[in-house]
């Protein structure tokens, strides 16, 4: 049950936002049984938001009444979901969008970034779950990062399911 799943990644997810002023919310479409791989999915969405976190927000003055926040939407289509990541956020200039998913490209060099999370993203996503990932964001208007996966792989492994 891909919302079901959804709401148990968010569920341990609660301690990186409690003491901000970010807010997770989500926008799911129809429910949907999804076979994939679990964790790798699950390594996704956190990645994804952890990035929201880090990076999204730096420089703005969020406060309770006007916070920063984070959407994990779904669309469900015949063959596929889509999982859409979209903050408030300050935006990627093109430069950095076309680099994101390069290995060890990090806009927090010396800061404990090591530059390997969003290319591990790509990986994952391109790889064994075979689907797609793409960037949708300008300057000052917010990032989304849009997952494309099918519903069932191609490939049947003993440990598929969600």
């Amino acid at each position: 049950s891909l919302n079901g799943f959804v709401a148990d990644i968010l569920s341990t997810m609660h301690h990186i936002t409690k003491n901000t002023c970010i807010n997770i919310e989500t926008e799911l479409d129809e429910d949907c049984e999804l076979y994939s791989y679990p964790g790798t999915l699950s390594q996704i969405i956190d990645n994804l938001v952890n990035n929201a976190v880090l990076h999204a927000f730096e420089g703005l003055q969020l406060t309770k009444e006007m916070p920063g926040v984070i959407v994990i939407s779904t669309q469900v289509s015949e063959k596929n979901v889509s999982i859409s990541v979209s903050d408030n956020g300050i935006g990627l200039t093109r430069d950095v969008q076309s680099k994101i998913f390069e290995p060890f490209y990090t806009t927090k060099l010396g800061k404990g970034g090591s530059g390997l999370g969003m290319h591990i993203v790509h990986n994952l996503v391109n790889g064994p779950l075979e689907g797609q990932i793409i960037i949708k964001s300008k300057p000052k208007q917010g990032t989304t990062f849009v997952l494309t996966i099918p519903k069932q792989l191609s490939k049947q492994p003993d440990d598929v399911a969600v």
